[in-house]
């Protein structure tokens, strides 16, 4: 079936109809700047949010992130916004 469609797009429009079109996937709802912000906020630390103790879940990320941003993620794109900034729900950059 992919051949076939890729030779339609051949004939309809020559090789540049063959280009890539880039990743495929959801864009981020964060801006870089917002994801700079993110992470200054994430430094703080859990205690800056009334957390007691450093909990190793993404809920509480996900948490700021809604409270700062008004966005919404769920728990694996908060894990993947986590991974981009090089941080994980387990692991806090000191």
């Amino acid at each position: 079936m992919s051949v076939n469609r890729w030779r339609r797009a051949y004939v309809a429009g020559a090789r540049d109809a063959l280009a890539s079109k880039g990743p495929g996937g959801a864009v981020c709802k964060l801006t870089d700047a917002q994801l700079a912000v993110l992470e200054a906020e994430l430094e703080a630390g859990p205690a800056a949010y009334g957390w007691d103790d450093p909990v190793l879940d993404p809920e509480p990320d996900r948490e700021v992130v809604n409270m700062r941003f008004w966005v919404s993620y769920t728990l694996g794109g908060m894990c993947y916004q986590l991974h981009r900034l090089g941080w994980s729900w387990q692991y806090r950059p000191s």
